[in-house]
């Protein structure tokens, strides 16, 4: 039997990922024929040989990168093959949304303020913001009129500077109401 040599074309699709950062090592594995130029020609008829593995962990983009290298055909059928026409795919982590807001406080009218208390709400990541400077201010200090004041309670650091920090999270947070009662 004489060999095909008319060029085969095998493309390759690696698989791809996505998922929300939770300190944990998120993994895709994997590759697709999604093509095949003969259709005399199979998967049989070449061999991988590489890591066919994507993992990551902090949020980001993570490449597999298959090449044509990792791909051999074995087949005495066909002496002409380009395999992997690859077509890269990746494993996205998103940021993890977390909502800081500093819990809504009451101060007696002549009293000094209390101490003010943070809450983390949903979507915390175990000790992700122990480090971080997390301390409440109050905006409108001095100004101890009996009425709600609105949104001005709020945490010291800055939305941006606390992401700058803690990259693979995406914070949320929101001032709050101190409320002052009379005596």
């Amino acid at each position: 039997m004489k060999p095909v040599d008319t060029e085969v074309v095998v493309t390759i699709t690696e698989h791809s990922g996505t998922g929300i950062y939770d300190g944990n090592k998120q993994t895709v594995t994997g590759y697709d024929v999604t093509n095949i130029s003969n259709t005399l020609y199979s998967e049989k008829d070449f061999s991988f040989n590489g890591n066919a593995v994507i993992e990551g962990t902090n949020a980001g983009s993570y490449n597999m990168e298959l090449k044509a290298a990792n791909f051999k055909n074995i087949s005495k059928n066909f002496t002409k093959c380009k395999i992997c026409n690859c077509r890269w795919n990746s494993l996205k982590i998103a940021r993890c949304p977390v909502t800081i807001k500093a819990k809504e406080s009451s101060k007696v009218y002549g009293n000094p303020d209390p101490a003010f208390e943070l809450a983390i709400l949903e979507n915390s990541v175990g000790d992700e913001l122990k480090d971080l400077d997390l301390a409440v201010i109050r905006s409108d200090a001095g100004d101890d009129t009996i009425k709600v004041h609105e949104n001005v309670l709020s945490i010291q650091n800055s939305k941006e500077a606390l992401e700058k920090r803690i990259y693979q999270l995406y914070l949320y947070y929101y001032p709050c109401r101190l409320y002052h009662l009379r005596k």
